[in-house]
Parts: C-alpha cells; structure tokens; sequence
C-alpha cells in the first residue's frame, strides 16, 4: 500500500506494509516530531510582501507550526493551507497584516497578537478585547484619566453622586427659589428668574423680602 499525508498536518500515514525495517523512523520523523511542532511550534516569517506559508509533506514547514511570529513592513496578506487550522499570531509589523485561506479573510493589527483560525475556507481572528493593550488604548480606567472626547449622560442627576449636566446646572443658575416669610410663620415660595451679570452678588434680605444684585 502507498502511505498518504493526514489531511490538516500532512503526517506521514504509513500503509500497511510499507517501509519494512524503516517503518520506526519515519514514524518518530515524520509523525512524532511533526506533531510535535504543530501543537506549539514557532516559526519566524518576514512579511514584507505577500507570502505564502510553506506547507511540504513530512517535513518541516511554516504553516504547520502553531506560532507564527511575523516582522517586517505589513500591509500585506498572508496565504494559509486550506485546511481547518488555527495559529497564535503575534505581529510586530509595522502594519497590519491579512490572512487568507481562499475565503473570508482577516486582519491583525500592527504590534497585536491574536489568535486565527480557519474552517478550511474563511479565516476569523480573536476580539478586540483579548488585547490588553486595545483595551487601555479604547477605555478609562475606573481609577480615573484624561477623555479625549465629550462625554454625553442619560440625564439630570437624580442622587447625590450622580454626574450633571451642563443643561442641568445652567437651570440651576438661572432660576432662584425665593422663600418668603419671617420666623415662627409658614412663609410661602414662588419662582423668580433673576438676570445674570457679570460679578453680580444676590443679597436676600428676610425683613423686606428682598433680593439685591
């Protein structure tokens, strides 16, 4: 019988029969050893172009190692076997870099590392929050920071911890509660707008019911 490649690490299926006296060291070098490589193996690759992952029958090869570690300029694609496969990335191009299996592709951002994997045909890549450096990049620490952008809140404030609005507090401002009565009485309130000036002071005098600006 003829032996045949494994169908996503190409391995060395011997055939009944074959290799006699030689069967041992094609099964340590061609099977063992490879095996070995494709569960945590690392392989280097300069994509400074488009590259095509090695992928050579019972020998060593690039696109059965689990590691791909790429350098170089990025901004290129990266062509895998077709064959259901996934690789830990890490890209330390200066661009991002595009992986294919003949499918749907995906794309791994310059200085990030992800995990990629195929179904033979379409290629995926991790979330965005896998990456610890995207998510101090993208959100504020709870121990605070500095935003870049505005900040937009669902509404007024209804405790006393809640944050405000600029529109909440411009009311605030802009309208003044006076309360008239003297000790001892029930007193009563009504609303008054009082106009704003600059370095104005608002005075209430309870005796006369006053307010001066």
């Amino acid at each position: 019988m003829v032996s045949t490649a494994t169908t996503r690490n190409r391995f060395n299926k011997q055939g009944t029969g074959d290799n006699t006296n030689t069967w041992g060291t094609k099964l340590n070098g061609e099977v063992f050893d490879l095996i070995d490589e494709a569960l945590d193996g690392y392989v280097a690759v300069t994509v400074s172009g488009n590259v095509t992952l090695t992928s050579t029958n019972y020998v060593t090869d690039q696109a059965r190692m689990r590691q791909l570690w790429l350098s170089g300029d990025g901004g290129y694609t990266v062509t895998i076997p077709g064959v259901q496969k996934f690789y830990l990335v890490r890209n330390a191009c200066s661009a991002a870099v595009t992986f294919t299996a003949g499918g749907v592709t995906c794309s791994v951002p310059a200085s990030q590392s992800r995990l990629v994997f195929t179904n033979g045909t379409d290629c995926y890549v991790s979330d965005d929050g896998a990456s610890l450096a995207y998510v101090n990049a993208t959100f504020l620490a709870l121990a605070g920071g500095t935003m870049t952008g505005n900040l937009t809140l669902a509404g007024a404030p209804s405790s006393n911890l809640h944050a405000t609005t600029k529109a909440y507090v411009t009311g605030l401002r802009s309208t003044l509660w006076i309360f008239r009565g003297r000790a001892g009485s029930r007193g009563s309130s009504s609303p008054r707008t009082v106009p704003q000036r600059a370095g104005a002071r608002l005075i209430f005098r309870p005796s006369s019911h006053s307010i001066v600006t």
